[in-house]
This record gives C-alpha cells, sequence and structure tokens, in this order.
C-alpha cells in the first residue's frame, strides 16, 4: 500500500508518525504542520484546490493530512501507520465564487413564472431546494423571476414543472450580456406560463 509523507508528500513503503525517513531524521526540530483552511463567510463551503466544496473541517484536514481518523478539538491526527500526528488550523473567512455571483446581482438564466397562483408557486419553489443557495428570486409587475447562477438550473425546474402541471407553455429565449474575450456571453430566458384549463 502506497503511503505519503505529510510534510513533503513523498511515497513510501515506510511512514513514522506521518513522516518518510528522511523528514523523520530531524523529527526533533518537525514543526506541527498548519492546515490552513479558507471557508466562505456566507454559505460555508470549504475550498479545497481551485473548488468550493460543502464538506466539514474535519474531513478537510483528514484528507489534506491522509490521516485514518483526525480530532479537531484536539488537533491530533491518527497516521495511516497507526501514528500521532498533531497538527495547527490557520481558518481564513472570504466569499466562495458562487456567493461573490449571488452579492453581486450575477445571474446567467432566469425562469419566468406566469398565470401560478401563491400555493403553486410555493410548490415549484419546493423544486429548486437542491440547488442550495445559488438562486434568488425576484417579484415583478407580470410575475415570478427566479434568476439562477447557472444556466442549466432554469432548464431543470422548468422540466418539472410541465410534469407537475397538465397545461403550460414554455418560451426560451436568450439576451446579450456582454463580450468577454472576444466571446459573447448571453443570458438565458425561459418564460413557464400557466395555460387555463377548459372545464
Amino acid at each position: 500500500m502506497r503511503k505519503f509523507c505529510y510534510k513533503c508528500g513523498k511515497i513510501t513503503e515506510e511512514l513514522y508518525d506521518g513522516l518518510c525517513r528522511e523528514c523523520a531524521k530531524g523529527i526533533g526540530s518537525v514543526e506541527k504542520p498548519i492546515i490552513e483552511i479558507f471557508i466562505c463567510s456566507e454559505c460555508g463551503k470549504i475550498k479545497e484546490g481551485k473548488l468550493w466544496k460543502q464538506t466539514s473541517i474535519e474531513a478537510f484536514v483528514r484528507r489534506k493530512l491522509r490521516a485514518k481518523k483526525v480530532d479537531i478539538k484536539k488537533c491530533t491526527a491518527v497516521m495511516q501507520d497507526g501514528g500521532t500526528v498533531e497538527f495547527e488550523v490557520k481558518t481564513k473567512y472570504m466569499l466562495c465564487d458562487t456567493c461573490v455571483k449571488i452579492l453581486s446581482g450575477y445571474h446567467a438564466s432566469v425562469l419566468q413564472l406566469r398565470g401560478f397562483s401563491e400555493s403553486e408557486i410555493a410548490k415549484i419553489l419546493s423544486c429548486t431546494e437542491n440547488l442550495g443557495k445559488d438562486f434568488f428570486i425576484e417579484e415583478t409587475k407580470h410575475g415570478i423571476d427566479v434568476k439562477f447562477i447557472e444556466k442549466p438550473a432554469a432548464e431543470k425546474v422548468a422540466r418539472k414543472i410541465k410534469r407537475m402541471f397538465k397545461k403550460v407553455k414554455i418560451i426560451k429565449s436568450c439576451k446579450l450580456i456582454t463580450v468577454k474575450d472576444g466571446k459573447r456571453v448571453y443570458r438565458n430566458f425561459l418564460s413557464v406560463r400557466k395555460l387555463e384549463e377548459k372545464e
């Protein structure tokens, strides 16, 4: 089984309290590993590499140290070789990419709900629960607009609405928002209107 030195990242067959032979030679002078954690102050996601993930500090530290078990309160980790390593955690708070977009009002697609009652709208909005905070709602004089950060989200909810109600009309359109790096950036609009049912 391949093992990793938490200090230098070297792959080795033998570890000494989580360290390879070379790093373990200076064990007396080895400082505790410091784990820097970037947490979104708005949604609580943790940055891992280039991605923001909904995970716990314990799980993040365990993956970072490649440990079997982590005790966050005591700041100790049980390594793959059974040895124990002490560590320090430094947390830094910032906004993740998604929350920056939401707070700045950015949205890539708009789901326009027209002709639905308040109870029907509440039922529709329950479909968006699994999308987390990646959308926001705006009331207009024509109805409700649900603005999504990602383009596919609006279409996903529109398909669910079509299954929920017998007669709905969906009109797709797009609008040029800007030109970035020579490429045109469009915003998608999906107008979902409930049609009157004939008795």
